[in-house]
């Protein structure tokens, strides 16, 4: 064969494999698919002019629910008033089930939120993961956050505590309950047998919040254990790189249970390389703060989104 036929099919590869990485390239970086996140609003009858809604995120294996004592709280001595907002995130709730579990993806999805509403801002407010998801979020798309505030979240390393949660995973999935019985005896049944796995009475009890009976009589979780399974290292692992040379230059609140391993004093200067204009707040508590001690929580939030 001549040379000119092997300049051509050199030419033609070349071409392809260029081809190939614009493609591998632009699919790598489309943007993740947002859902509909599921929410409960509180608002009074006094909110005037433009003042930011607060959204508040829940942490892994939470929902809006547990956070609507807190909401109602903070909505009620806000000053300018303002609206609040707590959301179940993917995977959790009444919100949309999704194979996919990033903070890229619940990102997403807080942003989609503030769309799907139109709100231009919002000051947003995570526990844990959904701290997390805040960070990721004002690092990512400051232009739609007013402030943020951080409930025992850090973007720098992860809690032994945190990691420990994933050994109950197989336990959830392989439960099984006589649909014959109430959803107290359930509870009761499935206490018995996490206790084996669960040994925190608090957590144990957490967890249990999150069952529920069908119509049918079948015991279900309120979230997606398989996908949340599947997603946990995604959980775990804050994604550093995605977000490394990125700065949030709005106001940011820290909130750290000197009890708990989730947001350790010592990384704070490594946040503020992030966030340089975060406070850091100590309270005397475990990792939940905002049920352990929540008149206390409570002030402090509102105190922070108070101020002009």
């Amino acid at each position: 064969m001549s040379s000119k036929f092997y300049r051509n099919a050199l030419q033609k590869y070349q071409n392809f494999r260029q081809l190939m990485t614009i493609n591998i390239i632009s699919f790598g970086s489309r943007k993740p698919k947002p859902i509909s996140m599921a929410y409960r609003a509180f608002e009074g009858t006094d909110i005037v002019g433009n003042t930011a809604p607060l959204v508040v995120v829940h942490d892994l294996f939470a929902s809006k629910r547990q956070w609507k004592n807190m909401s109602r709280a903070i909505q009620e001595n806000a000053k300018p008033a303002r609206k609040v907002i707590a959301v179940d995130i993917r995977n959790h709730g009444d919100s949309p089930h999704s194979p996919y579990h990033t903070y890229a993806h619940l990102a997403e999805d807080i942003v989609n939120f503030l769309k799907e509403n139109d709100i231009d801002r919002a000051a947003l407010l995570g526990h844990s993961v959904g701290g997390r998801a805040v960070m990721y979020t004002a690092l990512k798309y400051p232009q739609v956050v007013e402030r943020i505030i951080v409930a025992d979240g850090s973007p720098i390393s992860t809690s032994n505590t945190f990691l420990q949660l994933e050994s109950i995973f197989p336990r959830l999935k392989s439960i099984t309950i006589n649909p014959e019985l109430s959803i107290a005896e359930g509870r009761d049944t499935m206490k018995r047998q996490l206790a084996k796995t669960i040994h925190n009475e608090a957590m144990l009890d957490f967890v249990l919040k999150n069952i529920k009976k069908t119509e049918g009589g079948r015991f279900l979780w309120g979230q997606n254990i398989h996908v949340l399974h599947t997603n946990f290292k995604n959980m775990a692992h804050f994604p550093i790189e995605d977000v490394r040379g990125y700065q949030y230059r709005g106001p940011a609140l820290f909130i750290s249970g000197s009890k708990s391993d989730f947001l350790k004093v010592s990384e704070f200067e490594d946040i503020k390389r992030f966030f340089p204009k975060a406070e850091l707040q100590l309270m005397d508590s475990g990792h939940d703060i905002h049920t352990e001690y929540p008149s206390e929580f409570a002030k402090t939030v509102v105190s922070f989104i108070n101020q002009s």
